[in-house]
């Protein structure tokens, strides 16, 4: 409204230029119309009133209750004092307008009790504050209540029903309207609550000789106040949900709210961390959502965390500028690699129970090239398997994937520790093992170490390509040693055939199962290979997957293997689309967020945080502000998708995605867009939202995915990257241009 104003009487001087004649009229809210000559106005000025005068502080009294009572009213001085009678959120106490739009300055979203708009809390500071209309009510049910006059002045003596408790005097006080004051047979109190069924309105006390009640008033209308003392108990909960989507390295967390959550929560979100010490909601992993909750439950997704590690979290409501928090809870992520059992069998070594990438001994567990230190490497190339090893033995190195995937003492075993396994232990082969349908050796200790009832199970796995195609399962039990032939591009594998065994070597890039063993490193390892079988060709030895046949099109994970890499879906355009976002598992995951041409997802995505950010610059939205990378960054070392997934994949074109948003149906479904192309095949896409800062925004009802170009149409651009964008609330699916540093997903296309 001041700016209206502002605005009007600039508007009127300017007039003047070529209007020297023209006045300037002002109407007051009483009708009062004034007029003056531009001339004769030197000057306007906005500036704060003169603030109440305030005096002493009253006493506060137990009268038995949740909280304690002034003794006297906001304003006065005595008992029996009226003290002011002010609009509802007026915390100057001169506002007598009867505009609700004056009451508080700003529209009203919730009760005002002990926040900006309290006058009580403004004023006398300290827990004084507004009551509550349970407290109103607390105060009517649970005291002595005997009319009486002090001083000249009617109103209620209201006493605590327990022994040694105060009283406390109301008045009768009337209510003001405008300039007018009425009523004066009757006492009109606020209380800090807004009447959600009208909110016009306010909740008061009113009280006469025959009755006491809470009703609800207009707030414009001047009414008492008489503050309480006591900190303002939230009527809001907060209460965490069960966990879901639980994966490797994300989890959705949710929590519930309770109470009058509406009306008073202004601000909501869930915060994260390794351990309940390093919980906080300041310094550690927070997602928030500012503004009043649209329902009771609200959840996030949590991703890039410790595979498999356990996390402690909290959910917060803010209210008043006051936190309530949940419970504190704790999850653990999945793992590839469950740290399994170890047997003692009476050896130099323990055995893990089960093996590498299973959770129990009736599980197979994963298939694994040798010298992968990350279980996820799918290369045709041997060359790409334990880069920069010149060792012939890895165990307990940074090569050995169960000394990095456990540490401690796990490694995985020499030759020799099988043949001590074979040589020393009882083994009986078993076509059923306890009811999975799975063959193998059961492998007791060895007679006379007192561990003869200790077990443990190799399957009969057989071994895989890295196409997955599994070779000689239920047939042989192949296993990788920690060991290779020295300037060679194998290493060496053992068949267990029961009581006998097969050594073998193959090239590094098969796919073979692991079984870790619990023990010190050992050093001098021979490496020679010498044993039964040699070095087998065809039959039953997984040499041979060389570089060619096996290779999947080239699309191997550059830089890091952790990333899942997706499946191109043909949906009949001029590119395939991948099924699922970089860094997701599966196609209504999330994946994870990046900022234009940066290939790392993080915490904040702010201007200031931008890798292409110049320093010293300001403007967020000039192209002066921004490293050039290039208008189109595809297929170079700035697109995520190429970077991650390697091969073709890259980010998609503005021209592509018009194309998929031109030539696709998109059926919404799940939190997301279900898009179908002219073959008839469909992909999924999420509505992820999308990072400001720490923010994340739009979560399940819109989404940006970055293309790989800037948005070349005006001046600006260098500062907007073009995105696909989503918004589930209108149906619409376009492209946009967005600041460079917001963190949005990727979807990537290949040829």
């Amino acid at each position: 409204m001041k700016k209206l104003l502002i605005s009007t009487l600039l508007l009127l001087l300017c007039i003047t230029t070529g209007y020297a004649q023209q006045k300037v009229y002002i109407h007051l809210n009483d009708g009062t119309k004034l007029e003056y000559y531009v001339w004769q106005i030197d000057s306007i000025n906005f500036e704060e009133d003169v603030p109440l005068t305030t005096p002493a502080t009253a006493e506060y009294v137990d009268l038995g209750l949740s909280v304690k009572w002034a003794n006297f009213n906001l304003g006065a001085e005595t008992e029996s004092g009226l003290g002011f009678l002010v609009g509802w959120g007026d915390i100057t106490g001169k506002n007598h307008s009867t505009e609700l739009k004056y009451f508080p300055v700003e529209e009203p979203t919730g009760h005002i009790v002990a926040g900006k708009y309290d006058i009580a809390t403004q004023l006398w500071k300290d827990q004084w504050r507004l009551p509550t209309t349970q407290e109103i009510q607390e105060l009517i049910d649970d005291c002595n209540w005997e009319w009486e006059t002090v001083d000249g002045v009617g109103g209620y003596r209201v006493s605590g029903k327990a022994e040694g408790t105060g009283n406390i005097f109301l008045p009768v006080t009337g209510k003001r309207s405008g300039e007018t004051t009425s009523d004066d047979t009757q006492g009109f109190y606020w209380s800090g609550m807004l009447n959600m069924g009208n909110v016009r309105n306010a909740m008061g006390l009113n009280l006469s000789e025959s009755e006491k009640m809470v009703i609800a008033l207009e707030r414009y209308l001047g009414l008492a106040i008489r503050p309480v003392y006591g900190k303002y108990v939230v009527p809001v909960t907060v209460t965490l949900n069960e966990p879901t989507s639980i994966n490797y390295t994300n989890v959705k967390l949710g929590a519930t709210l309770g109470g009058d959550y509406q009306d008073v929560v202004t601000s909501y979100g869930i915060f994260i961390a390794k351990s309940i010490e390093a919980l906080d909601m300041e310094a550690t992993s927070t997602k928030r959502t500012d503004g009043k909750p649209t329902s009771d439950s609200f959840s996030y997704t949590f991703s890039y965390l410790e595979e498999g590690g356990t996390y402690y979290y909290c959910a917060f409501a803010q209210v008043n500028g006051a936190y309530v928090y949940s419970d504190t809870l704790s999850v653990t992520l999945l793992t590839h690699f469950p740290v399994p059992e170890y047997v003692d069998l009476g050896l130099s070594v323990k055995w893990a129970k089960w093996n590498m990438g299973a959770s129990n001994d009736k599980e197979v567990g994963g298939y694994y090239g040798w010298g992968d230190n990350t279980g996820s490497l799918k290369s045709s190339y041997n060359s790409d398997y334990a880069k920069g090893n010149t060792s012939t033995n890895i165990a307990g190195t940074n090569y050995d994937l169960a000394y990095v995937k456990w540490g401690d003492k796990w490694r995985m075993p020499s030759q020799a520790e099988y043949d001590e396994l074979v040589n020393k232990c009882t083994w009986t082969f078993t076509r059923n093992y306890e009811g999975t349908g799975i063959s193998g050796y059961i492998v007791n200790g060895k007679p006379g170490s007192g561990m003869e009832n200790n077990t443990i199970f190799f399957p009969r796995a057989g071994y895989e390509t890295i196409k997955g195609s599994k070779m000689y399962w239920d047939s042989d039990a192949d296993y990788w040693t920690s060991e290779c032939q020295e300037g060679s591009v194998k290493a060496y594998y053992v068949t267990l055939k029961g009581a006998t065994l097969q050594k073998h070597t193959s090239d590094k890039n098969v796919m073979i199962p692991i079984r870790a063993i619990y023990a010190e490193a050992t050093s001098g390892s021979s490496g020679s290979g010498s044993g039964t079988g040699g070095d087998t060709p065809g039959g039953d030895t997984p040499g041979g997957d060389t570089p060619g046949g096996d290779t999947p099109g080239g699309d191997t994970p550059g830089g890091n293997t952790n990333i899942k890499v997706g499946t191109a879906v043909d949906l009949g355009l001029s590119v395939k689309w991948a099924d699922i976002n970089v860094g997701a598992e599966y196609s209504s995951d999330y994946g994870n967020y990046y900022a234009w041409g940066e290939t790392e997802p993080k915490n904040d995505y702010s201007f200031e945080n931008y890798s292409f950010h110049i320093e010293g610059t300001t403007d967020k939205n000039k192209k002066e502000s921004y490293v050039d990378i290039g208008t189109d960054i595809k297929g170079t070392e700035y697109d995520v998708a190429h970077v991650k997934w390697g091969g073709t994949w890259r980010m998609p074109s503005e021209k592509e995605v018009f194309e998929l948003i031109n030539k696709c149906t998109w059926d919404w479904t799940d939190g997301g867009y279900k898009i179908t192309g002219p073959s008839g095949k469909s992909i999924f896409l999420p509505a992820v939202g999308f990072y400001n800062g720490t923010n994340l925004s739009g979560e399940f009802t819109q989404a940006k995915y970055w293309t790989s170009a800037v948005n070349e149409y005006k001046d600006t651009y260098y500062a907007y990257g073009r995105d696909l964008y989503f918004v589930y609330s209108t149906n619409d699916h376009n492209v946009g241009s967005h600041q460079r540093f917001l963190g949005c997903a990727i979807r990537p296309v290949k040829p």
